[in-house]
């Protein structure tokens, strides 16, 4: 009887073993196709290690390829729960992500960021606004199932700095002082309320279709100091803008 036990433990341990150093370019490989019809705007390469501690090469769009490395609980995933450790790492972007990963979805309980602007103006370029400074996340928590955000909280600040915003007529450049941000969620819609010192500044949401709203206020025209045309309407955002972003 105890050779029969001391004989299921070494199995165990053995398959346990092998489990773990799966390597992750192969697995990756494996459903590769699918990643890419399901995100297709993130590239994954390079990738190494194993599926349970491994590393890689991350891309989104136009912004600069970062580094990525991962660490899952194989324990806990025998019993349909993951717990996972994501750090990415690039030119003008750091992060660490902790939580949990089940078949329906999961949990982000941890979410920590710092973001250059140097990075954000990879796209904000194309809308004539040149940033400085740096966008920061010190927490933010979501949970998610297969098809979309079921909850978001977090802070996020904006320290503050010189922005060129390009017009019809010059560039106009002002001085802005440090903005600060609350993620949630309104219903299905995930927003981000801007404001400074208190005052309404801008709103950005995001819907489970993919259309991006960014609701800018007359508060922050004046701030800027960049008059618009036509009457004010202080009921109404001063400016809207939409785009689907995927």
């Amino acid at each position: 009887m105890n050779k029969l036990l001391f004989a299921l433990i070494g199995l165990a341990a053995f398959l346990t073993f092998m489990i773990a150093m799966v390597p992750a370019a192969p697995i990756y490989s494996a459903f590769e196709e699918e990643l890419a019809h399901n995100l297709p705007d993130i590239t994954l390469s390079d990738v190494g290690g194993s599926i349970w501690n491994g590393r890689g090469e991350i891309s989104y769009r136009q912004f600069p390829p970062g580094n990525i490395n991962w660490q899952l609980s194989p324990v806990q995933a025998l019993t349909g729960t993951a717990a996972i450790d994501i750090q990415l790492n690039g030119t003008g972007l750091e992060a660490d992500i902790v939580g949990a990963l089940t078949a329906d979805g999961g949990r982000l309980s941890k979410l920590t960021a710092s973001v250059s602007a140097d990075y954000l103006n990879q796209v904000t370029l194309n809308y004539g606004l040149d940033l400085s400074g740096e966008v920061q996340l010190p927490k933010a928590s979501l949970t998610f199932n297969k098809s979309w955000l079921t909850s978001a909280e977090g802070d996020l600040r904006w320290t503050g700095g010189i922005v060129h915003i390009e017009t019809p007529e010059r560039i106009h450049t002002v001085k802005l002082p440090a903005f600060d941000g609350q993620v949630s969620m309104i219903g299905d819609t995930l927003e981000l309320h801007i404001t400074q010192t208190g005052t309404r500044m801008m709103e950005i949401s995001l819907t489970p279709d993919g259309w991006a709203k960014v609701a800018i206020d007359y508060a922050l025209i004046d701030l800027v100091d960049l008059p618009l045309p036509g009457s004010r309407d202080t009921s109404e955002p001063a400016v809207i803008m939409e785009e689907k972003i995927f």
